[in-house]
C-alpha cells in the first residue's frame, strides 16, 4: 500500500511539474510576443497558451495576447494606409491611367471605411481632371483637323485650272494674292490684277498670309 501510494505521489509530482513547464513555456512565449510583436510570435504564443489547462491562467494569457493582437492589427492597418497615401499622392503628382490603377488597388486594401472614402474622393478628383484634359485635347485635335481640311479644300479650290478669279501679283513677286490689301503686298509699290489661272501659269503660289 505504501509503495502504491508512493507511486501515486510520484505521478502527481510529474503532472504538477509538466503543468508548470507548460505554463512557464506559455509565459515565455507571451512575454516574447509582447516584446517583439510579430505574426510568427503571435501564432507561437497562441499555441503555447492553448496547452495551458488552468482556466484562470489561460484566460489571463489570452487577454495579454489579445492586447498584442490588437496592436499588430493596428500596425498592419497603418502600413496599408501609408501605402495608400503614397500611391494617391503619386497619382495626384503624376496624373496617368497607370497610377490610377495602382492607387485604387492600394486603397481597396484599407479597412477603415472613412479613410477609404477619403482616399477614393481624392482619386475621383484626379480621374475627373484627367478626363477633362483628354476631352480638351480631343477637342483641340478635332479643331486642328477641321482647320487643316478647310485649308486643303481652299488650296484645291485655288488650284482649279482656268479659274477667272481675280488675284493680284507684283512684278518681281513669287506669290499671288487674293486680297489687294494682303500683308504680303505691304512693301510692293504696285500690283497687277490677273486671273488666277494666269498667275498659276506663271508658277506663282498663294501668299502665306492668305
Amino acid at each position: 500500500f505504501k509503495e502504491e501510494n508512493a507511486n501515486y505521489i510520484e505521478i502527481g509530482k510529474k503532472e504538477v511539474q509538466k503543468t508548470k513547464e507548460i505554463e512557464n513555456s506559455a509565459e515565455t512565449a507571451v512575454k516574447n510576443l509582447e516584446k517583439d510583436q510579430t505574426q510568427a510570435n503571435l501564432v507561437l504564443a497562441t499555441s503555447k497558451v492553448d496547452a495551458v489547462t488552468d482556466a484562470d491562467k489561460k484566460e489571463k494569457f489570452q487577454k495579454r495576447i489579445a492586447t498584442v493582437k490588437t496592436a499588430i492589427e493596428a500596425k498592419k492597418e497603418k502600413e496599408l494606409e501609408d501605402k495608400a497615401e503614397t500611391a494617391v499622392k503619386n497619382l495626384e503628382n503624376n496624373q496617368s491611367c497607370d497610377n490610377i490603377d495602382d492607387a485604387k488597388n492600394k486603397v481597396n486594401a484599407v479597412n477603415n471605411s472613412t479613410k477609404k472614402e477619403a482616399f477614393n474622393n481624392r482619386i475621383n478628383a484626379v480621374v475627373s481632371a484627367i478626363e477633362a484634359k483628354e476631352a480638351e485635347a480631343a477637342k483641340q485635335a478635332q479643331e486642328q483637323a477641321a482647320a487643316k481640311q478647310a485649308q486643303q479644300q481652299q488650296n484645291q479650290t485655288a488650284a482649279q485650272p482656268g479659274d477667272t478669279t481675280t488675284v493680284y501679283i507684283t512684278r518681281t513677286g513669287s506669290h499671288y494674292h487674293l486680297n489687294p490689301n494682303c500683308r504680303g503686298l505691304n512693301r510692293s509699290k504696285s500690283t497687277t490684277p490677273v486671273s488666277l489661272s494666269e498667275a498659276q501659269d506663271l508658277s506663282l503660289t498663294l501668299c502665306g498670309f492668305e
